[in-house]
């Protein structure tokens, strides 16, 4: 008896073959590709997030060494231009509110929020609350 051999050399694909290979990877960039769209959604929002924070913690930082007596309570005022991380964020600006508590009349409460456009989420804010005494 002869043995059959059918190690033919193959010079190219089949159309069959070509037509799976061209579906499974149109399959898995349809799966992918919105996959990574929403990453990198979720990156930037977690960067306005992070420049949000900084510009904060400047304006906290500028604040806390203002003196006492240039703090004018009833005053609500933009951010000082020296914070750049808030010129860094999608229609970002903050606010520093000065009011006077109402349990002490020396102590001062300083409201600072920042306000900026996600494209995930929308508008969003953070905030911090500072007391100064003299």
């Amino acid at each position: 008896m002869k043995a059959v051999s059918f190690s033919r050399s193959r010079q190219g694909f089949t159309l069959i073959e070509l037509m799976i290979v061209v579906s499974m990877i149109g399959i898995f960039a349809g799966i992918l590709v919105p996959i990574q769209l929403d990453s990198h959604r979720f990156t930037e929002s977690e960067v306005g997030l992070q420049r949000a924070i900084r510009a904060l913690q400047n304006e906290v930082e500028i604040l806390r060494a203002t003196p006492y007596a240039e703090l004018r309570p009833g005053q609500v005022t933009p951010f000082d231009v020296r914070v750049e991380d808030l010129n860094q964020l999608v229609a970002g600006r903050g606010e520093v509110r000065i009011e006077r508590d109402s349990r002490r009349s020396d102590l001062i409460v300083l409201q600072v929020e920042v306000f900026w456009r996600d494209a995930r989420l929308g508008m969003r804010s953070i905030h911090t609350i500072l007391f100064r005494a003299p």
